[in-house]
């Protein structure tokens, strides 16, 4: 009885604490899940379906699910209408689709799909409504407040329409893909259907392909508007809406106001304006005073205004520009576009830049102004104090002579605020910092990859490694990385190959750096002179690539790396010339290269003489030998004639001469005289990598075929890919190795005879 009362008392328990079964707890939870973790959250207690199915509709960005709901409809030789949807299930259907809030379509990018095909009846949208209206007596969506709809062809466009209701209070739209007349029959249509307290709304269309009309009866109906891009529309009265924050449109003189009036009446109407973004004809003959009435706006916190034509700014112009716009964030007085005749002397000249630093707030972050830089002035002492300075564009201002380049960025160096290196990184939360970076074992950096962000840029000063030692050290106690065992840099400027240098530390074990495209042979000695006083002692790996361009004198520097590190077990140094620095005697991989002091190496651009004495010596000396290498992957100064390679002949002999253990080979080879295949049968029992380096394959049909029919017997049917390579492309790399992308270099000619090994191993040598 105690056994059964005491499961009756852990069944009557609830399975989730009632905290999860709040409403309100559940939407603060699930909006910090992505909606894969949405579904899983869905499918766990019938509590949180409703919850979880919310967030996962909420916000569509296709309209494809809503129509996979609907079912199947008739189509002969036309839709069937009369039936409408007969197996769709209107209660299903409405149980999701009053989830949606909102609802996003891109035609260039959501392609494939049923709905945005050419051939759906014109009639679909309208023909849905009614019956969505006989069937569910209310909006295909119900609860729907925002339509982003980007359109390719004019069948997307009339597909829109049932997406609207009356809960609708953000609509965007770009049309350019589409046709005038398409367009005007949507405006049309949606005069009608929008309701009249939009909040939002967005029409982007060609300049020449736009229903000026159709889109101002729109906005002439919308009282309520806070945000208006329409960028092709010239700006006018009607626009100006007493709760605008955002505005966005052209400025040209067809609408019979100057410029000026048009600003005096948006200044007067939108009090609240926060962000502007205008456009202005080079006929509008723009001046200080034009925008003057601008500054009546105080609450401005971006200001983007383009014209192709002089700006007169003074002094006095700047500091009451300033002066307004204290809580200006963002500001644009330039052209990004080619107009015929701009000149650099329409700029604002070089010599204003310290008065915008000295009159605008500490809020300004972006800085786009359109410079004169014909006349420069002399450098500043000092630099211009942004403080809070993020971005800064020239927009399309001309550059001269080289004279000109040079001057021009000098100036800037001078006058932009550099980095802070006296008082470090104040906002550091040190503590925090090295509660990651001691977890960090491997670090790996790609310059070629890594090239948009700031770390990488090539205006990064050459103090930083040093500059970030230091204040790792004073605030930190130690290391960047304190724990660090492996470091793979490949570096594609002179800069980012010096910002390894702060990762290192005593614990590492191995390092990999690559100098690659723009970096100098000056940058890779400094690095190595750095590398020799810094490493490790007891490193146990190093390979390091120079630029093929900057070869030069770097032998030395790579061995006085070598000299003292006699723990090394791995040294890959493909560009360096083989030497007694490199014999040490623990180690294990050695990459090297063979200068004319030495005999041959393992690639080699000469004949290889190797017969079947001499195979059967290197098999019976390495019973253990898992993969080797003898060919040639580089521009050598004569060509390599196919008749010095070995003999494909010889391949029995590496069959019975070398042990199972032989995975991998890549052999320069000699097709002059392909024999039958062997009698008896005889292959490599576990070859998986086989490789014909750069060897030369004919272009006749009979010798393919005696090539083809050779290596089908003498290579295990688990090889279905010979592979082969391209002389001069990326050879540091082990012939071994994949590149980035996961596939072997490969070369045409063998490629099409690997297909058809492929498929004679598939169909037989009869049918193939």
């Amino acid at each position: 009885m105690e056994g059964a009362a005491q499961l009756v008392s852990v069944e009557s328990q609830p399975l989730l604490p009632f905290a999860l079964s709040i409403s309100e707890i559940l939407y603060r939870i699930f909006k910090e899940l992505s909606i894969p973790d949405c579904f899983a959250t869905a499918l766990v207690c019938r509590t949180w379906v409703d919850a979880a199915l919310d967030f996962i509709w909420k916000d569509l960005d296709s309209p494809h699910p809503l129509l996979l709901l609907l079912g199947t409809i008739t189509f002969g030789s036309n839709w069937d209408w009369d039936d409408g949807f007969p197996q769709t299930d209107w209660a299903r259907f409405q149980s999701y689709s009053k989830r949606v809030h909102s609802i996003t379509y891109d035609g260039g990018i959501y392609e494939g799909c049923g709905f945005a095909l050419e051939h759906m009846s014109p009639e679909f949208p309208v023909k849905l409504l009614y019956y969505v209206a006989i069937n569910q007596g209310t909006y295909l969506l119900p609860r729907n407040r925002a339509i982003r709809w980007v359109a390719t062809q004019d069948c997307e466009l009339q597909l829109l329409i049932p997406l609207i209701s009356s809960e609708i209070d953000e609509f965007s739209i770009d049309v350019s893909g589409c046709t005038l007349q398409a367009s005007s029959r949507l405006l049309r249509a949606l005069s009608r259907l929008l309701p009249p307290n939009l909040r939002v709304f967005h029409f982007k269309s060609i300049p020449e392909e736009t229903p000026d009309e159709d889109v101002r009866t729109i906005i002439r109906l919308q009282n309520s508007l806070q945000e208006l891009k329409v960028p092709a529309l010239a700006l006018e009265p009607i626009m100006l809406k007493p709760g605008l924050r955002v505005l966005e449109a052209r400025c040209t003189a067809d609408s019979g106001l100057t410029p000026k009036q048009l600003l005096d009446a948006l200044a007067d109407a939108c009090p609240l304006l926060k962000e502007i973004r205008l456009t202005f004809a080079r006929e509008c003959h723009l001046t200080f005073d034009s925008i003057r009435p601008l500054l009546r706006c105080s609450k401005l916190r971006t200001v983007d205004l383009e014209y192709p034509g002089r700006w007169d700014l003074d002094k006095s112009d700047v500091k009451a520009l300033g002066k307004a716009w204290r809580r200006l964030e963002a500001l644009n007085l330039c052209s990004r576009r080619d107009y015929p005749g701009l000149q650099s002397s329409h700029g604002i000249p070089m010599s204003m830049l310290p008065r915008f630093a000295r009159y605008f707030s500490h809020r300004l972050r972006k800085l786009a102004l359109f410079l004169n830089t014909e006349d420069m002035p002399r450098l500043p002492y000092e630099a211009i104090p942004f403080p809070n300075l993020k971005f800064f564009a020239v927009g399309t201002s001309p550059l001269g002579s080289e004279m000109a380049v040079s001057a021009v960025t000098a100036y800037l160096d001078a006058v932009l605020p550099p980095r802070d290196w006296e008082s470090g990184f104040p906002n550091g939360d040190w503590a925090r910092f090295e509660s990651y970076m001691k977890r960090v074992r491997s670090f790996s950096y790609d310059g070629q990859l890594y090239n948009d962000g700031e770390f990488a840029r090539d205006h990064l000063t050459p103090d930083v490694p040093a500059k970030l030692l230091y204040y790792v050290a004073t605030n930190n106690g130690g290391y960047l990385l304190p724990h660090v065992l492996k470091i793979r840099w490949r570096a594609s400027t002179d800069n980012n190959l010096q910002l390894v240098l702060p990762f290192l530390s005593p614990t590492l074990q191995g390092i990999d750096v690559e100098a690659q495209w723009e970096v100098s042979s000056s940058a890779t000695r400094r690095l190595l002179r750095s590398l020799h006083s810094v490493l490790p002692h007891d490193l146990v790996s190093f390979r390091f690539v120079p630029n093929e361009e900057g070869l030069d004198g770097l032998e030395a520097g790579i061995e006085h790396v070598i000299v003292g590190r006699t723990n090394l077990q791995t040294l890959r140094i493909p560009t360096c010339p083989m030497n007694a620095t490199m014999f040490i005697p623990k180690l294990r991989i050695l990459e090297t290269e063979c200068n004319s002091t030495w005999n041959s190496g393992p690639e080699y651009p000469g004949g290889v003489d190797l017969d079947e004495k001499h195979i059967k010596e290197m098999g019976s000396a390495w019973r253990d030998l898992e993969a080797l290498h003898i060919s040639a992957r580089r521009w050598h100064d004569g060509p390599i004639d196919s008749s010095v390679g070995t003999p494909i002949a010889s391949l029995v002999v590496f069959i019975q001469s070398f042990s199972p253990k032989l995975q991998k080979l890549a052999i320069y080879l000699n097709l002059s005289d392909t024999p039958a295949p062997p009698d008896p049968p005889v292959s490599f029992p576990s070859l998986e990598f086989f490789s014909v380096g750069t060897s030369e394959l004919g272009y006749s049909a009979e010798e393919l075929m005696k090539v083809l029919q050779f290596l089908g017997a003498v290579l295990p049917t688990r090889i279905e890919f010979v592979n082969s390579d391209v002389p001069g492309y990326d050879w540091s790399r082990s012939i071994f190795q994949p590149h980035e992308d996961g596939r072997l270099t490969t070369h045409p000619t063998w490629d099409a005879l690997s297909g058809m090994l492929l498929r004679v191993r598939k169909v037989g040598p009869n049918e193939a």
